[in-house]
């Protein structure tokens, strides 16, 4: 039996580097793939988590204490669409003679939206450290888009009330915030 010792040829060394370019296209394709499907996955669940987060601390708070109005806050007298006072026909446990009264705001900060919905100075004085452990202020997913008109609409039908937070991302997704009640 005779050895070969020329070792490979040219024409086997280009087929080898062939069909490992054709193996290593495959896995960078089916890499980017998986690679986008997590992106996805992971901002649909930031915007699920956020929404979720600032659903449940207001419709706890219009549950448990009933809601009594909501207004646009008011800046130089005009209406600022960043925000909604929330006030609530339950007094607050330090001052019985203060409704407790949250604002939903949503802001631009630090090249990063926020929203945050809380107690805040210029609504309830002398906030106490049990009612700012209730504060929810959550970071809006970097890809978000909001409406600039206003970061939060209000509508009014008689008692009814619906608060929104238009929100979408650059794939055109909607993860509107959507909160209801009824002013007793």
């Amino acid at each position: 039996m005779r050895l070969n010792k020329k070792g490979m040829s040219m024409v086997e060394i280009i087929v080898s580097i062939v069909l490992i370019s054709i193996v290593l296209i495959f896995l960078m394709t089916l890499f980017l793939k998986v690679r986008t499907t997590y992106n996805q996955s992971k901002i649909q669940a930031d915007y699920d988590i956020l929404v979720s987060n600032i659903i449940k601390a207001i419709g706890n708070d219009i549950e448990n204490y009933g809601l009594k109005s909501a207004e646009y806050e008011i800046v130089n007298g005009k209406e600022n669409t960043d925000a909604i006072v929330l006030e609530f026909n339950t007094f607050r446990t330090t001052n019985l003679s203060e409704n407790i009264t949250k604002v939903l705001r949503v802001y631009f900060e630090n090249n990063k939206f926020y929203i945050s919905y809380s107690y805040e100075a210029g609504y309830t004085e002398n906030i106490t450290s049990t009612e700012r452990v209730t504060n929810v202020v959550r970071e809006v997913p970097d890809d978000v888009i909001l409406d600039r008109d206003g970061y939060v609409k209000l509508e009014k039908l008689n008692n009814f009330v619906e608060i929104k937070v238009p929100m979408s991302d650059k794939n055109g997704n909607i993860y509107d915030i959507n909160i209801y009640g009824i002013i007793e």
